[in-house]
């Protein structure tokens, strides 16, 4: 799998153009550019990277496109890492003031934080990324709502399905398909 650069986003009329950085993509057996079908992603979330792998294994050379920024791949599957002692904001963006620390260092899923696994193709799949290590079984995980006086209510564990989150992050499930 191959990330095409440079990307371009678009928003809210605004346009964005930044560099990828090269990642140690690696392309899944030997694959014949020249006799083979070509296939663009647009997109580099859980989907993209998903379909990507079955249609490299399926022979075709894929090219993702939508990878910008540093190391935010991912879409939805977005973790964030930050450095309480180093990092600090201006405006709108993070900006490292320090030595960073792995004692002072949080990580927290910014997108989605979960995911079930009803479908017995994609509990294959979670099956897959658990053996690997990247995803791992959440059993008292606490789901719920808070009402309009401030109090929480919890969703009974026994009520909810099995729910799944990243070792290390929602966004390792997603670099560990890239990779």
């Amino acid at each position: 799998i191959k990330l095409a650069s440079p990307c371009v986003a678009m928003s809210a009329g605004r346009r964005w153009k930044r560099r990828a950085k090269d990642l140690p993509i690696q392309q899944r057996g030997a694959i014949d550019c020249e006799n083979t079908q070509k296939v663009c992603i647009v997109g580099a979330g859980i989907a993209a990277f998903v379909a990507a792998r079955r249609l490299q294994q399926h022979g075709f050379a894929v090219k993702v496109f939508g990878y910008c920024g540093n190391k935010n791949l991912g879409g939805r599957l977005f973790s964030e890492e930050w450095d309480l002692q180093a990092h600090k904001m201006d405006g709108a963006k993070k900006i490292l003031e320090g030595a960073q620390s792995e004692a002072s260092t949080i990580r927290f899923d910014t997108g989605c934080q979960w995911v079930t696994a009803d479908d017995p193709r994609f509990l294959s799949e979670v099956e897959r990324w658990q053996e690997a290590g990247v995803i791992e079984q959440w059993p008292d995980a606490r789901i719920g709502s808070w009402t309009s006086k401030g109090v929480f209510e919890r969703i009974p564990p026994a009520d909810l399905p099995a729910l799944f989150c990243g070792a290390g992050g929602m966004a390792r499930i997603v670099e560990h398909l890239a990779h």
